[in-house]
């Protein structure tokens, strides 16, 4: 009795197994049409059920076209432990089927048209996780629709499968020309570009006269290259003021508004590098930072988009990978860049300035009230328009692949759903006070933290005119306050730092301000120490050595040193205190590099070379992720990710969009800039 109880036991045990769901082999044919049985034409649209018959007898009977098009469906070929959940067939050959070649002439009676639908995959109860939910590729005649899909993809498939949905592609209903955005757009690259092409068409005539005048007058003034002055409030940013020389009278304003859309001119000023800049190094900092800003966002954007996810797990090990998962650092090298900048720029031009020593506290708040609206409004109106530009341009690009891309990758085309109801919160940079999942082009967070440090920054800065041991004590009371909040939230979170979740809980860590103040503020105080030193401080050998080994020992520390489990009190300080001494390593860098202690590393990131790049990084943080995501959308296929593949989609990635980015800033951020310094008050005034 006993041995026929445990055969019974085993037998139900294998009977529940086995309706748990399919084995791994048996999905091969998880799009099976001989599954249809005979009833299968009463479920869909006439036209639809007499194509698909037509379609099955010409696959029985090995027709070529029939053959291509059975090809282009989806199915599990392997790797689904290992993270494919793509089966996506091919989209390409699916719409090729109606055009012939010279080797083969074979096509169907009708158009092809591709879905996309999605299954949850019942498992054995041997596999964890017992569901997996796949994307499947089908190629289908096009007179079946939406309806018509869903109906023989749920009879072709095993009975344990789901289909949870289903997806044309391209979306008859979305057409781009229906897209009001769209058209303003147009409008707007259009005006640009003839600005552009009518301003630097001007130029080069001008350029040309003068050069007329000085052949025929050899000792005539020659004209004066134009340069350009750059601050770091952010991603690196441009200054310009432009002066036409051209003539001995200088041109009227329409003229000079009209210059300033000039790409050759500004082009000149871009690739100027007979500057002599102290803070030099910075313009190295940017460029590699922006370099590891790309390669976490390479790797970001494509794990989810590939069928070997596993691989991540493996490369998990690397020291090249850990490296670029803990990229978050790299965003706090902009932090102190900006705050080193706006700092020092703010002592030297204080410098300059005479103030009469008994002026009241009501003309001096007054005065300190106008500097701060002409300081902000000028940081605003610089940074804006290519911003909103681009913000436009991933609104629309978002909508375009969500209704015709295979892919439905949740962060790619958020977009489309929340830039026309929150771009009000990018345009005024407080989109970082708001939950994550309603956030308009996520990666701007960066830029609306920037600009809310900028405003507390200028207001301790304007403060410490008349009252500099208050405006210290505001600073460090809001650092403390920054390490406090970030320890507070960590503890109550339970959340553990790791190198497999970098971003971890980045709706209340990651992205907000009040959690990344620390490397600005140690980066004004690097600017109120240069200024004060004048950027020459002399440093003993042991010193320098010291300084070194203590800087590259907590960069290291910090990039590769999350092994094994933190408790509670080590993961509050880690994630509170990090992003500071991250800064603090960096400054080391910049205050030797700055004062003539710096080396063979201030030469390599003081390279001339890296100045036009250094100009154009903001544009180039701006454009990036939309490089990515149009490259990954466009595809019809999971990517297979490999070492050597990454490290070379990582710096294709990084060229194009800086190629893109010189484009952006010559249309909209040098010429934006150029206007500021002919109409802006504060530049007015300068002159």
């Amino acid at each position: 009795m006993i041995t026929i109880r445990i055969v019974l036991v085993i037998c139900c045990a294998c009977r529940v197994v086995a309706a748990a769901g399919p084995r791994l082999d048996q999905l091969v044919d998880v799009l099976e049409f001989h599954r249809l049985g005979d009833a299968w034409r009463r479920d869909v649209t006439a036209d639809c059920g007499n194509d698909v018959a037509q379609f099955l007898a010409a696959l029985d009977n090995g027709t070529v076209w029939a053959a291509k098009m059975f090809d282009a469906n989806g199915r599990y070929s392997s790797q689904l432990l290992w993270g494919n959940y793509y089966w996506l067939g091919s989209y390409t050959l699916c719409e090729q089927l109606h055009f012939s070649t010279a080797l083969e002439s074979s096509v169907p009676p009708f158009e092809g048209a591709y879905s996309v639908a999605h299954l949850r995959i019942n498992m054995t109860g041997f596999l964890r996780p017992p569901t997996r939910d796949v994307s499947l590729g089908v190629c289908l005649p096009a007179s079946c629709n939406r309806a018509d899909v869903l109906q023989l993809v749920q009879m072709s498939a095993p009975p344990s499968t789901t289909v949870l949905g289903v997806r044309t592609i391209p979306n008859s209903e979305f057409s781009l020309w229906m897209e009001p955005g769209f058209y303003l757009l147009c409008v707007v690259i259009g005006v640009v570009a003839i600005l552009v092409a009518i301003g630097t068409g001007y130029d080069l005539m001008l350029q040309q006269r003068q050069k007329q005048k000085e052949e025929k007058s050899p000792g005539a003034m020659e004209c004066n290259g134009n340069h350009l002055s750059y601050t770091a409030t952010g991603p690196p940013d441009t200054q310009s003021m432009p002066k036409s020389e051209f003539h001995e009278k200088r041109p009227g304003l329409l003229v000079q508004m009209l210059l300033c859309f000039s790409a050759w001119t500004n082009l000149h000023k871009i690739c100027d590098t007979r500057t002599e800049d102290a803070l030099a190094c910075i313009h190295g900092l940017r460029v590699f930072s922006l370099l590891w800003v790309i390669a976490g966002h390479t790797c970001m954007f494509s794990f989810p988009v590939s069928d070997n996810k596993a691989f991540r797990q493996l490369v998990e090990k690397d020291f090249l990978f850990q490296s670029i998962s803990n990229g978050a650092f790299s965003v706090d090298t902009f932090f102190f860049i900006s705050g080193v900048m706006v700092s020092y720029v703010f002592f030297k031009n204080s410098a300059k300035m005479t103030t009469k020593e008994d002026r009241g506290a009501g003309a001096m708040m007054r005065d300190n009230s106008l500097r701060f609206i002409g300081v902000f409004s000028y940081r605003y109106l610089r940074l804006t328009p290519p911003y909103l530009f681009v913000l436009a341009v991933t609104q629309l690009n978002a909508r375009w692949f969500y209704h015709n891309s295979v892919f439905q990758n949740p962060i790619m085309v958020r977009d489309q759903a929340t830039c026309p109801d929150y771009w009000w919160r990018n345009a005024l940079y407080i989109n970082t006070l708001f939950p994550v999942k309603d956030m308009c082009m996520i990666w701007s967070w960066y830029l609306a933290n920037d600009t809310q440090f900028y405003t507390l920054g200028i207001l301790l800065l304007l403060l410490s005119a008349k009252y500099f041991k208050l405006a210290v004590t505001s600073l460090f009371t809001f650092l403390v306050s920054s390490w406090f909040t970030t320890a507070v939230i960590v503890l109550n979170s339970h959340h553990t730092p790791s190198i497999e979740e970098p971003l971890g809980l980045f709706d209340e860590l990651y992205d907000k301000p009040w959690t990344r103040l620390g490397p600005y503020v140690v980066g004004m105080c690097v600017g109120w120490l240069l200024d004060k030193t004048n950027c020459t401080i002399k440093m003993h050998k042991a010193v320098a050595l010291t300084g070194w080994a203590l800087s590259i020992g907590m960069t290291f520390i910090l990039v590769h040193g999350l092994y094994g489990d933190l408790g509670p009190i080590m993961s509050a300080s880690y994630v509170a205190l990090s992003h500071t001494a991250w800064a603090l390593a960096v400054a080391w860098i910049v205050i030797v590099c700055s004062t003539g202690n710096g080396g063979y590393i201030n030469k390599l990131l003081s390279c001339k070379f890296l100045y036009p790049l250094s100009r154009i990084s903001y544009c180039a943080y701006l454009v990036h992720p939309l490089v990515m995501i149009s490259v990954i959308m466009h595809m019809d296929s999971a990517v297979h990710l490999g070492r050597a593949t990454m490290v070379i989609v990582i710096f294709g990635y990084f060229m194009t969009s800086y190629m893109l980015s010189l484009v952006v800033s010559l249309g909209f951020e040098a010429p934006t800039i150029a206007l500021l310094n002919i109409l802006h008050p504060l530049k007015r005034k300068a002159k």
